[in-house]
């Protein structure tokens, strides 16, 4: 994480830039750039559930 002593993994920013920042110091807006996204356009959200026989999370729980 960016914020001075703070030695956790950051995995939050705003959207399109790297990851700079721990859960615990992101800024209102920031959003988790390391996990994958909803495959639905314009989601932000992440992938619980996917197609079945592929195996592999592409959409959130409203999509």
């Amino acid at each position: 994480c960016s914020r001075e002593g703070c030695r956790r993994r950051p995995s939050y920013n705003f959207p399109g830039r790297k990851a700079a920042y721990c859960h615990n110091h992101k800024a209102q807006g920031m959003i988790n750039t390391i996990s994958k996204r909803c495959a639905a356009i314009g989601c932000t959200k992440q992938p619980l559930a996917g197609v079945k026989g592929i195996g592999k999370s592409r959409f959130c729980r409203l999509h």
